[in-house]
């Protein structure tokens, strides 16, 4: 695991579960969407074009962690399904003018459960 990125993944993973204890969800769906980035940044490294694309960081992540034994395919299908599904809620914390729903705010508090669970065998 790259160090720089793990130090920064772990600053965000605190953030996250400050923001959750408060009920700050906008904050949470932004900070939450960049905490699994810089997770995924830690295992993979420096991106060979200077910078990982959002949508293009899923596949080597998958492949480092599947090579490593880190996750089997099941969960690592379910990994960037739920971190698409956290764009978008990103994309609404932070360019749209919306407030979040009961109901989304239920999918961010299980999207947030999904992957702290994740960190914790990671």
């Amino acid at each position: 695991m790259d160090e720089v990125y793990r130090i920064k993944f772990m600053e965000r993973l605190e953030g996250i579960k400050e923001e959750k204890k408060r009920g700050l969800y906008h904050s949470l769906a932004s900070s939450l969407y960049f905490t699994v980035f810089t997770y995924m940044q830690a295992y993979i490294g420096e991106a060979p074009q200077g910078k990982w694309k959002h949508g293009a960081i899923t596949k080597p992540f998958s492949k480092v962690c599947y090579e490593k034994g880190l996750y089997n395919s099941e969960t690592l299908k379910k990994f960037v399904a739920n971190y698409e599904k956290l764009y978008t809620f990103r994309l609404y914390a932070d360019y749209k003018r919306h407030i979040f729903t009961d109901k989304e705010k239920e999918e961010l508090d299980s999207l947030y459960k999904f992957f702290l669970e994740v960190f914790r065998y990671g």
